[in-house]
């Protein structure tokens, strides 16, 4: 009895002990559970920080756009300036159809415009070029430094010209100056008046301009309006003309072309004269003359005048030559004539040889005919 009841008081006290401790683990669940509203503050920072996270994708693309323009930009402007021969008119410069004057313009390069370079003349002289109008003809201007300046030129290839023309003529070239509201009418073709004795036919360009006045609501006629402008003219090289070349004779001072002899011991010396005609040229034919003077006279001291005149000199030939006494082998340059008819007197000494020496000073080219005259002999000074 006593034995079974202690069993009972033992489990009854375990039962009891169960049930507390049942009821402390629910109040710690409850408690655990006041922790749970602070959770969602959780999730929205991470939804914050997931937006953030975005905006940076969409700033690489924003910037991914300029880099195209300016990979794009700079291939289309750097390619033509390297390679490409241009020249550029410094005056109002014609185009003509050939590599010379005695081909026709068949347009006008305005000043400070260019064109491009395909081709030069074998002499240099002439630049072929693109046509700017589109010209079914070739397209030539001048290389001349004070008309036109090539850039990148250097090395473009000689280019054949075409046939010259059977006679020199002139086609004038007309400006049209207006604008169109709407597409250019077609090309005009037309005659505009030209000088006495040259004939001129005028095609206006494929990129002239032309006035077209259309009503309201209807489309623009296509019958131009052209203002015709006489093209300006331009000064081209003149050709190069080389200068004569006389014919060598074979004159030194050892051999003169002749001698001048003047005998002052008979009377009426005083009318004597003496003229010695030539040419001369330089630096080709015959450079020098070379005149013997001998004044026979058993007087100590003579005199005579010399003047030298020219006539059919190139360029300032006539200013370059001179007429020089030598005595002794020796060359007298206080006794030297111009060629300006101006008379030089001559101090001379009797029974002496002379020689007159003819030429030119400078480098050249030169040549003139010339006279040389002697006269006036007397005696003393």
């Amino acid at each position: 009895m006593n034995t079974l009841s202690a069993k009972h008081l033992i489990v009854i006290m375990l039962t009891l002990l169960l049930g507390l401790a049942a009821c402390g683990g629910q109040e710690e669940s409850e408690t655990s559970l006041e922790v749970a509203p602070d959770a969602p503050a959780v999730t929205e920072t991470t939804e914050e920080v997931t937006e953030t996270a975005v905006e940076p994708v969409a700033t690489v693309e924003e910037a991914s756009q300029p880099a195209e323009t300016d990979t794009t930009a700079p291939a289309e402007t750097g390619g033509g300036s390297v390679t490409s021969s241009t020249v550029t008119a410094l005056v109002d410069l014609n185009i003509r159809s050939g590599p010379g004057t005695r081909y026709v313009a068949v347009d006008i390069l305005t000043a400070n415009n260019q064109a491009a370079v395909i081709g030069r003349s074998a002499d240099g002289k002439w630049w072929k070029i693109a046509c700017p109008s589109g010209a079914a003809v070739e397209c030539w201007v001048s290389a001349g430094t004070q008309y036109s300046r090539a850039v990148n030129a250097e090395s473009v290839p000689v280019a054949a010209a075409p046939s010259a023309p059977s006679s020199p003529g002139s086609t004038a070239v007309a400006q049209t100056t207006a604008t169109s509201p709407a597409a250019a009418p077609p090309a005009a073709t037309y005659t505009a008046a030209a000088p006495v004795n040259s004939t001129a036919t005028a095609t206006a360009p494929a990129n002239s301009t032309a006035t077209a006045t259309a009503p309201a609501g209807n489309e623009p006629t296509a019958t131009p309006t052209i203002t015709t402008v006489p093209p300006t003219p331009t000064l081209e090289p003149s050709p190069t003309v080389d200068a004569p070349t006389s014919n060598d004779d074979g004159d030194s001072a050892n051999n003169p072309a002749t001698s001048f002899v003047f005998n002052f011991n008979q009377g009426n010396v005083g009318a004597v004269s003496r003229t010695y005609n030539d040419a001369i040229s330089y630096p080709n034919g015959d450079t020098e003359d070379w005149i013997e003077l001998r004044p026979q006279a058993d007087a100590g001291s003579v005199a005579l005048d010399m003047r030298l005149t020219c006539s059919n000199a190139y360029a300032n030939s006539d200013q370059q030559i001179r007429a020089t006494i030598w005595e002794n082998g020796a060359e007298r340059t206080d006794l030297q004539a111009r060629c300006n008819g101006v008379t030089i007197g001559m101090p001379l000494v009797g029974n002496r040889t002379y020689l007159i020496r003819i030429h030119f000073v400078g480098d050249g080219p030169y040549y003139s005919r010339y006279s040389l005259t002697l006269d006036n002999a007397r005696i003393g000074n």
